[in-house]
């Protein structure tokens, strides 16, 4: 998992979303500009994920 704050979206591996038996939306090709200025194309999201890290947490 990336999360960057720099980044305009942050990421999962597909291989964690089907372990983790998640549901993706697909969506039309979405490009995405990461912290280096790169562009990272990707094909599908998530709807509503919380991400607990300590206490902190990532309501999407």
């Amino acid at each position: 998992m990336l999360i960057d704050s720099k980044s305009t979206h942050n990421f999962i591996n597909h291989k964690l979303v089907m372990h983790m038996n998640c549901f993706i939306y697909l969506a039309p090709e979405c490009k995405v500009i990461i912290d280096d200025g790169g562009i990272v194309t990707c094909s599908g999201k998530f709807h509503n994920i919380k991400l607990t890290m300590g206490d902190y947490i990532l309501n999407n």
